[in-house]
């Protein structure tokens, strides 16, 4: 279960990323603007990977930030924290790719930050590309 859960979280935050690259990384478009291109999309995606964890998109300053919370305790925090970290890896060039494409579209500086939350609101995972 522990590793279907992280499966699914990295799964959602990958779509999630395709999604704004293909969404609105394009013209001189705001940070803010793109993220709320992108706020239909959510239900669809919560409910898509069985409404496991709340997914949110927002935008502080020029970072783009994709904040995923399990509406179920994990159980064994820290063995599911390095399951994401071990996902996340993996994915690097992709959120790369998307902080770039920001760039590119305007924002200046521009960064991705990941943060995973448990249940009880306790971090269990956060990382950043630039």
């Amino acid at each position: 279960m522990k590793m279907k859960k992280i499966s699914l979280s990295l799964l959602a935050c990958v779509m999630l990323a395709i999604a704004l690259a293909v969404t609105g990384c394009s013209g001189n478009n705001s940070l803010q603007a793109m993220v709320d291109q992108m706020q239909d999309q959510i239900p669809q995606l919560e409910e898509q990977f069985g409404d496991t964890m709340k997914i949110e998109i927002m935008a502080e300053e020029n970072t783009l930030i994709y904040r995923y919370t399990f509406k179920e305790d994990v159980g064994d925090a820290d063995a599911v924290a390095e399951g994401l970290e071990a996902g996340m890896a993996a994915e690097s060039a992709t959120f790369e790719t998307i902080a770039q494409q920001l760039r590119t579209a305007g924002v200046k500086d521009a960064s991705v930050k990941i943060q995973y939350f448990n249940a009880d609101g306790s971090s269990l995972y956060e990382t950043e590309f630039k």
